[in-house]
C-alpha cells in the first residue's frame, strides 16, 4: 500500500475512470499504485476517515475502477449528513486537506476570524495560503457535538457584530483583515463574509437607521461591493445613512485597502488616536450618498444646506427666472404677441415698458406648434427689434434607429434630455417659450392633474438648473365661471405648477386694447395689470397699470351677479364718491388719489369706478398734469382710449388713423400715461400734420420695445 496516503500528487478521477467509491468523476483521487482511493463523498465501506474525506481500497486491491468490460458496483448515494469534527482544529485540518485536493498544491493554515454574536461564536472564516502564493478561504461553524465545514443555516452574521451593538457610526470594510485594522485605531468596524460578491448573504439589520461609512479597496470588485452594501443598507427599516470614502493615495486598480493606507506616508509611526482623527476628518468632507440614486425613492434636501437667495426676475414681479409662468387667453387675444415681446426684450436686453428694470440679455428658445417660423415668428420679432441671432426655434428631435437610419419626430415635454441639451448648448439661454403647451404633452392627458404635474416637474427643474424662465402659453375654456386660474384649459396642474399666471383679454369698450391681468402669483405682490395695443407689428403699452383683476374681468364678461366677493359694493361706493368729487368740474389726478386714500378707497377701486363711469382722463396742457372730468354734454360714450390697429386689421384702418390724426378727431383720445407709446401722443398737440405712418414719427411707437428707430 502507498505509504503517503494524503499526497496531493495522486491523480484525479476522470469520466473514463470515475471514483470506485462514489462513482463521480471529480474531487476524488486514486493513489499512483492503485491501492487506495481518497473519496470526498462516500464514507460507507471506508478504511478510515482522512483529510476531510475517506480512504477506500483501490482497484489494485480488487476494487473496480470502472474500465470497459469491468464490473463496478453501483455508486452509492452520497451521505446526507455532513461530517462533524470534534474540535475546530480538526475541522480546519479537514478543510485544508480539501483545499489541497481541489487545488492540486500544498495549502497551509494562515489565519482565522471568529464571528461572535451575543457572546457566542457562530461562524469562523479560515484562510489558507497556497504554494503559488494565492489564498483560499473556508468557513466552519459549530454544531451540536462538534464542528462542520461550511456556513451555518440562514443569513450570515456581521463580523465584529457585538462591538456594533452600542450603536453610533459604523465603518464597513471589504474583508476581515481591513476591518481589524480599522478596529485597531478605534473605529467601530465590520464586514461581511465571503468576499466582494457575497454581501447579500449577510444580515445587515444591526446597522438599520445608523450612519455608515464604506471604505472600499482600490479596485473595481470592491467598488461593486460598495454599491451592493449601499443598497442593502438603504433598504433597511429605517434606512441607514451611507457615505463612500475612497482613501486618498491608494493606486487605482491596486486592490490596496485600509491596511496599506495605514502604512503610507509614515502613518505606521503615528498613534492610533491621530490616525482615527485623520480618517474621521476625511469622512466629514464626504457627502451622504443620495438614496434615490441607489435604490430609488424621494430626493431630500436639508434646508440647513440650502443657501437662501432672492427671486431672480426676467421681468420684475411678472415673469421670474428659473420658474414656470403661464399666459392664458382666448384665441386671437395676443398670447403669442406677448410671448414674442418677451423674446425680443431678452435678446436685446431692453428696458421693460413699466419701468421695472431691463430684461437680462441672452438667448431664447421657442417651441411653437401653430405659427410658421418664416412667415409669422420672424416678421413679428423683427418688427419688435429682436436680435434673431439669439432666437432658436425648436422644431423636432432626431432619433437613430436599429438599422442605422435617423428619424425626426416632433418635440414634446417628455424629451427633457433634448431640451436640456439645447439650453446647455446656448450658454446664455434666459427664456424658453412653449406655445401652446397643450401641443407638447406627449402621451400625458392634459385633464389629469398627476400626469400634467409629472410632465412639468422636470421642465421646471431645468429652469432652476440653468436660470432661465419657462413661459407656457395656453388657451382658456369657453365657460367655467370667473375664477381665472380654473379657466386655464386642461388640468389645474398647469396653473398649479406655474409661479405666475397671466390672463389676456380684450377691453369690452375697445377691442383693440388688450388687458394683461394677474390670475395668480406665488412669489411677489400683485404689481397691477398692464394694457397694450398692437401697433404696426409691435406692442404699445400704456404706462398706467390696469385696475381690474383677471377674476373681475371674467366676472364682468359673464354678468355682474357673478362677480366674486364684495367688489361690486366697493366699486359702487367709489362711483358715488367720484360723482360727488367731480361734480364741480375737472380735478387733478394727484389730488383724487390723495383724497381717495383719505376716504379709505384703494386706488385700483377708484380707477375701476372711473372706467365704469367713462370718466375722461386727460392732460390739462402739454406740460401740465393729468386731470379727471365727466364727459362734456354730447360726447358721452366716446371713452378715454385711442383707436389703434387691432391684430389682423388691414390698411384701411391705418388711413382712418391718418385722417383722425390730421383732423384732430375728438374721438381719438390718449389714455393717461401713454404719450410715449402711441402715435397720437408723438407731437406737441393732437393736430400736427405729420401722420403716425411717417417712418420718422412711427419709430416712436415701438421705440420702447424695439430699442431702435425703425419698426419695420
Amino acid at each position: 500500500m502507498n505509504s503517503t496516503v494524503n499526497s496531493p500528487t495522486w491523480p484525479r478521477v476522470t469520466q473514463e475512470k470515475p471514483c470506485p467509491a462514489c462513482g463521480k468523476a471529480d474531487w476524488c483521487r486514486v493513489s499512483p499504485d492503485g491501492e487506495l482511493v481518497w473519496c470526498g463523498r462516500e464514507s460507507s465501506g471506508a478504511i478510515r476517515a482522512q483529510g476531510g474525506g475517506w480512504l477506500h481500497k483501490g482497484p489494485a486491491n480488487g476494487q473496480s475502477h470502472g474500465g470497459s468490460g469491468e464490473h463496478r458496483p453501483a455508486p452509492k448515494a452520497p451521505s446526507k449528513t455532513a461530517k462533524t469534527y470534534p474540535t475546530p482544529e480538526a475541522a480546519i485540518e479537514a478543510a485544508r486537506w480539501q483545499v489541497e485536493q481541489q487545488e492540486g498544491q500544498p495549502a497551509t493554515f494562515a489565519h482565522e476570524w471568529p464571528y461572535i454574536v451575543n457572546g457566542g461564536e457562530v461562524l469562523r472564516v479560515v484562510r489558507f495560503n497556497l504554494a503559488d502564493e494565492d489564498k483560499r478561504f473556508r468557513p466552519i461553524h459549530p454544531v451540536t457535538g462538534g464542528w462542520r465545514i461550511g456556513d451555518p443555516a440562514g443569513p450570515l452574521p456581521l463580523y465584529r457584530h457585538d462591538e456594533l451593538a452600542a450603536g453610533g457610526l459604523a465603518w464597513v470594510c471589504e474583508g476581515e483583515k481591513a476591518a481589524d485594522a480599522a478596529a485597531d485605531i478605534g473605529l467601530a468596524s465590520t464586514t461581511s463574509a465571503h468576499g466582494a460578491k457575497s454581501a447579500a448573504k449577510t444580515d445587515w439589520s444591526t446597522l438599520a437607521g445608523r450612519e455608515c461609512i464604506i471604505l472600499p479597496d482600490a479596485d473595481e470588485p470592491s467598488e461593486g461591493y460598495a454599491r451592493d452594501v449601499s443598497a442593502l443598507l438603504m433598504k433597511l427599516t429605517p434606512p441607514a445613512r451611507v457615505k463612500l470614502l475612497r482613501l486618498p493615495g491608494l493606486a487605482a486598480g491596486s486592490g490596496d485597502d485600509l491596511v496599506e493606507w495605514l502604512e503610507l506616508d509614515g502613518r505606521d509611526c503615528r498613534e492610533p488616536e491621530a490616525l482615527r482623527a485623520e480618517i474621521e476628518a476625511l469622512a466629514a468632507g464626504v457627502p451622504d450618498i443620495d438614496p434615490s440614486a441607489v435604490v430609488g425613492g424621494p430626493v431630500l434636501r436639508c434646508l440647513r444646506d440650502v443657501q437662501a437667495e432672492a427671486v431672480k426676475w426676467l421681468w420684475e414681479w411678472r415673469f421670474a427666472l428659473g420658474k414656470l409662468s403661464l399666459i392664458g387667453a382666448p384665441p386671437g387675444t395676443g398670447k403669442t404677441w406677448l410671448s414674442l415681446y418677451l423674446v425680443a426684450a431678452v435678446t436685446r436686453g431692453l428696458a421693460w415698458t413699466d419701468g421695472r428694470g431691463k430684461a437680462p440679455l441672452g438667448s431664447a428658445i421657442i417651441a411653437n406648434a401653430e405659427d410658421g417660423a418664416a412667415d409669422t415668428l420672424k416678421p413679428r420679432l423683427l418688427a419688435m427689434g429682436a436680435d434673431c441671432a439669439k432666437v432658436h426655434v425648436l422644431d423636432c428631435v432626431k432619433r437613430p434607429t436599429a438599422n442605422g437610419k435617423v428619424i425626426e419626430r416632433g418635440f414634446t415635454l417628455a424629451d427633457v434630455g433634448d431640451l436640456e441639451a439645447a439650453i446647455a448648448s446656448l450658454k446664455d439661454c434666459r427664456l424658453v417659450v412653449i406655445d401652446p403647451v397643450s401641443a407638447f404633452l406627449a402621451d400625458a392627458d392634459e385633464h389629469r392633474n398627476g400626469e400634467v404635474r409629472a410632465l412639468l416637474k422636470p421642465i421646471v427643474r431645468l429652469g432652476e438648473k440653468y436660470g432661465c424662465a419657462i413661459v407656457c402659453v395656453t388657451h382658456l375654456t369657453k365657460s367655467g365661471g370667473s375664477n381665472s386660474v380654473h379657466r386655464m384649459i386642461g388640468s389645474i396642474g398647469f396653473a398649479g405648477a406655474a409661479r405666475s399666471v397671466w390672463m389676456l383679454s380684450k377691453d369690452q369698450h375697445n377691442p383693440a386694447r388688450r388687458l394683461m391681468t394677474l390670475a395668480k402669483c406665488n412669489i411677489a405682490a400683485d404689481a397691477g395689470g398692464l394694457a397694450f395695443s398692437i401697433v404696426d407689428g409691435a406692442l404699445a403699452f400704456e404706462k398706467e397699470p390696469v385696475s381690474e383683476t383677471a377674476d373681475e374681468l371674467l366676472a364682468a364678461e359673464i354678468g355682474e351677479g357673478n362677480r366674486p366677493g364684495p367688489a361690486p359694493v366697493k366699486r359702487k361706493a367709489a362711483e358715488d364718491w367720484l360723482r360727488t368729487l367731480l361734480a364741480g368740474g375737472a380735478v387733478e389726478a394727484a389730488k383724487i388719489q390723495t383724497e381717495a386714500e383719505a376716504a379709505g378707497f384703494k386706488w385700483r377701486t377708484v380707477q375701476g369706478a372711473a372706467e365704469a363711469m367713462e370718466i375722461i382722463r386727460e392732460k390739462n396742457a402739454f406740460n401740465g398734469g393729468w386731470q379727471w372730468r365727466f364727459p362734456k354734454p354730447g360726447t358721452e360714450g366716446t371713452g378715454t382710449r385711442c383707436r389703434v390697429t387691432t391684430e389682423g386689421e388691414n390698411s384701411a384702418s391705418s388711413h382712418l388713423r391718418e385722417n383722425q390724426w390730421k383732423t384732430g378727431d375728438s374721438a381719438c383720445r390718449v389714455a393717461e400715461g401713454t404719450e410715449s407709446n402711441h402715435p397720437c401722443a408723438l407731437g406737441a398737440d393732437g393736430g400736427q400734420d405729420t401722420p403716425p405712418d411717417d417712418p420718422e414719427r412711427a419709430a416712436g411707437v415701438v421705440a420702447e420695445v424695439a430699442g431702435k428707430g425703425n419698426a419695420a
